[in-house]
């Protein structure tokens, strides 16, 4: 599960804002590992992958890696003998768990977590994909759902599991690659903001909630960004991304969020440095227990993000699915694949599903209302089975909420202290042991209102 932090870190960041003394040391009890310079895997300049350093209060420091692997293998990069397709026979000697093989498309990290969500839509979490094809379960390859192809003329894969497209698998509104596509490695802003529409709900695609290929994020088209430590072992877990105010940029987090918006929990959160980058690290051992316990992980490279699916049961090689090629390849551990070093990996737990929180709906104020009072209730109907309620109130329409506020098991509450012609939106989910549910059917369900001239002014604050 993710760290806890000591009550007097969590006290501080309640009165210094802007400055968050937090790390490997204030995260867990025991004592940490002695920071330690990195394993030196710098070579050629890179450019599939950039990496920076973020230095924290407190003199923490994180590593932030860009990663934008291209839609083919890169030429010049390949092995000499670069990782083939392993046949039954060879298979024979590995553990392998069912995941489904997707190719390229929206960018690399986009794709390997929309494997990894499949093989959890495939085995015990039925949220993860609910469109039309096969069935409304998610198919073990991405041909099925056929092909589109940018301005460019650049054909790619429809895969609405990692990015969404308007006349993609019965779609027919915009989606992900409607509004933040323009070509690969494109810097160009993306075509929402020079087309002037919305943004389209989040909800059923994966990418959209990693920020992959979105120009707001700073990233190109077909990346994604991902935090670790810069010189601790340490797991990064996604509580700690929140308290260093990263998350929202953050790939990892990002699958978090996708899994909750799809109605599960999320037990373990984080993103890792592998032991042949540093002493401590994560390691092959770590990885076969990942494997062995049902759960894929998501594998960093210097310049790709591939899905760990397998392993040698005798020896250390790791079955990956790489994006590129629609059947199992493989690696050694610590080493290479395509000449891209082994960096670091990212775990995301959804917990098992039983019954979580049934459907309902907000009741007050309607969407798009236009308020002339100064104060107003927002109710909802009762989710059947829920513990509690939590409300997200922001003034930015992007459906990325900044806070969700537990207000125990009531369904309404009395807002006050808004401004005049501010745009408010709102939503509210029910959550039990078991999962999240959203109000009115999805986690982009945001509904809007606005108070009107006649307001009296206060500070912003929520009268619970």
């Amino acid at each position: 599960m993710q760290s806890k932090h000591i009550p007097a870190l969590t006290a501080l960041l309640c009165i210094l804002i802007l400055a968050i003394p937090f790390g490997p040391a204030q995260a867990r009890a025991v004592e940490p590992v002695p920071p330690q310079p990195p394993v030196d895997l710098s070579g050629p300049e890179d450019p599939y992958f950039t990496s920076s350093t973020l230095t924290l209060a407190g003199g923490i420091s994180l590593e932030e890696m860009v990663i934008s692997g291209p839609p083919a293998p890169p030429s010049g990069f390949e092995e000499a003998q670069p990782g083939a397709a392993l046949t039954v026979q060879e298979l024979s000697g590995f553990k392998l768990l069912p995941v489904p093989v997707y190719t390229w498309v929206f960018g690399c990290s986009a794709v390997s977590a929309a494997m990894i969500a499949g093989y959890y839509d495939r085995n015990g979490f039925p949220n993860m994909y609910t469109g039309p094809a096969n069935g409304g379960v998610a198919p073990d390859e991405d041909l099925v759902w056929g092909r589109w192809a940018d301005r460019y003329k650049d054909t790619y894969p429809i895969n609405p599991l990692a990015a969404s497209i308007k006349g993609g698998d019965g779609r027919t509104i915009r989606g992900s690659i409607d509004d933040y596509w323009v070509g690969y490695d494109s810097t160009l802003p993306d075509p929402y903001i020079t087309g002037g529409w919305p943004e389209h709900p989040w909800g059923e695609s994966v990418g959209d909630f990693m920020k992959t290929s979105q120009y707001e994020y700073e990233n190109t088209d077909g990346s994604t960004r991902f935090y670790s430590y810069s010189s601790f072992p340490d797991r990064l877990y996604c509580s700690d991304m929140e308290m260093a105010g990263i998350h929202h940029q953050d790939g990892t987090y990002g699958l978090k969020l996708f899994f909750e918006a799809r109605g599960y929990t999320v037990g373990d959160c984080y993103n890792q440095k592998t032991d042949n980058t540093i002493t401590g690290g994560f390691s092959f051992e770590d990885y076969k227990a990942e494997i062995d316990a049902g759960h894929p992980v998501l594998i960093h490279l210097r310049g790709h993000t591939v899905a760990g699916v397998g392993y040698q049961e005798d020896g250390q090689k790791v079955i990956l699915h790489d994006t590129w090629r629609p059947f199992n390849t493989q690696m050694t551990w610590g080493g290479r694949y395509e000449g891209m070093d082994l960096l670091s990996v990212s775990v995301v737990h959804p917990e098992p599903p039983s019954s979580p929180p049934g459907r309902f709906a907000k009741t007050a104020v309607v969407d798009k209302a236009t308020i002339r009072s100064d104060r107003l209730t927002l109710s909802w109907a009762q989710s059947k089975g829920a513990d509690n309620y939590e409300i997200c109130i922001d003034t930015v329409g992007n459906r990325s909420c900044p806070e969700w506020i537990d207000l125990g098991t009531r369904t309404r509450i009395d807002l006050e202290g808004v401004e005049m012609g501010v745009t408010y939106y709102w939503q509210v989910r029910a959550r039990n042991a078991s999962g999240l549910t959203y109000a009115n059917g999805g986690y982009g369900e945001f509904w809007s209102f606005q108070f009107g001239e006649g307001v009296n002014l206060y500070l912003p604050q929520l009268t619970r």
